[in-house]
């Protein structure tokens, strides 16, 4: 039982990573691991919570796609912010989601990027 559930979420993460337009190496990248780490959540090896968080943040859905398969627009838990970042063109996502790492990294910018 416990391999089909891990399977299924495997699934789940794959069409999630496919919706938002990322290859596995894309996705390796955002989420500090490498391509066959991708790979093997997508086959249902263990997800941690951060990497949960993180394959979410990219693909810009709610947690419980992947862990209930509720659809994203039905999901009790999404915000509205989420949503939006969803809706954004794949290569914006692209973009912000670079500047969210660089952000992190190094703290508020001095001016906002230029897209």
């Amino acid at each position: 039982m416990k391999k089909k559930l891990c399977f299924v979420r495997g699934q789940r993460l794959r069409q999630a990573r496919v919706n938002a337009s990322l290859s596995q190496a894309q996705m390796a990248t955002r989420l500090g691991c490498s391509r066959q780490l991708v790979g093997q959540l997508e086959s249902g090896a263990n997800l941690n919570a951060d990497q949960l968080e993180k394959w979410c943040v990219a693909c810009g859905c709610s947690s419980d796609v992947i862990l209930f398969g509720a659809p994203a627009a039905e999901s009790p838990c999404e915000d509205p912010l989420t949503r939006q970042f969803a809706a954004l063109a794949p290569d914006l996502r692209n973009k912000l989601w670079v500047y969210y790492q660089v952000f992190l990294r190094n703290g508020a910018p001095d001016r906002a990027p230029h897209f």
